[in-house]
């Protein structure tokens, strides 16, 4: 039975957000996803931090690409890559006008998946009427996302920690928007960068993320042995290991103590 005044804390940021600030001061350990985000804090909370990874859904490492082109409605084997844009839950405004000021040409390019959010679908019901065999729009994709993201070839988001990881364990190339200005302390461009400079992703934050800038990254990416290289850096990020798992076993045997 574990004692009462033993807890443990995890950060998934690259940066320590204002709850693990708190947190860190009392816990036995502290899980943190990156290894320089050690650094972030003072040298005698430093030696209760462990490096776990992030948690990502056991789902996430099960490859089934076939189901999600069946979701899909894609063949097998398909002439473009598949394009999938997270717009978000709710529907991320930069993102979204951005694909939809230049579908026509994604559409040319590759099979644009486009998860826009159920309130950007609401604004915008003509999208749907527009679906075809190159653009696939969804207000929000629920359990099929796993396969649907193996499925896919390349991937727009935020990059928020959950949904970094989970393109990370699926080894996708990833153009990264993260949200900047008001309203964030700006952990999505450190989490955005942290992948860039690993080779990872690409990331055009603010006024970068235009449409001159998405189709040169998008154009780069068209080059199999660029997708290829930037999912090998992604397999180097996640490393095959199920952080949940690594976390389970720590509590576990702090308890046993």
């Amino acid at each position: 039975m574990c004692s009462s005044d033993l807890y443990y804390t995890h950060e998934c940021d690259y940066t320590p957000g204002l709850a693990t600030k708190l947190n860190s001061k009392s816990a036995t350990k502290i899980c943190v996803s990156y290894n320089e985000t050690i650094s972030r804090f003072s040298s005698e909370i430093q030696n209760k931090c462990v490096v776990t990874g992030n948690p990502v859904r056991p789902v996430f490492y099960k490859e089934n690409i076939q189901i999600g082109l069946n979701f899909l409605g894609v063949p097998l084997i398909h002439a473009k890559p598949l394009l999938l844009i997270q717009g978000g839950s709710l529907g991320a405004k930069q993102i979204n006008t951005l694909i939809v000021e230049n579908l026509s040409w994604l559409k040319e390019k590759f099979i644009v998946v486009h998860q826009m959010g159920e309130a950007f679908a609401k604004e915008h019901p003509e999208l749907f009427e527009s679906a075809d065999e190159n653009y696939k729009p969804f207000d929000f994709i629920h359990s099929q996302m796993p396969d649907v993201l193996h499925a896919c070839d390349v991937v727009i988001s935020r990059s928020g920690a959950n949904s970094i990881w989970e393109c990370a364990v699926c080894a996708k190339p990833m153009i990264l928007i993260p949200l900047v200005g008001n309203g964030t302390r700006g952990d999505q461009l450190d989490n955005a960068k942290y992948f860039e400079e690993r080779g990872a992703a690409i990331v055009l934050a603010g006024e970068e993320a235009n449409a001159e800038n998405l189709k040169n990254a998008l154009t780069l990416f068209l080059q199999a042995s660029n997708r290829k290289n930037y999912s090998e850096h992604c397999k180097e990020l996640s490393q095959g290991k199920m952080p949940a798992s690594t976390i389970a076993q720590m509590i576990l045997e702090g308890c046993k103590k």
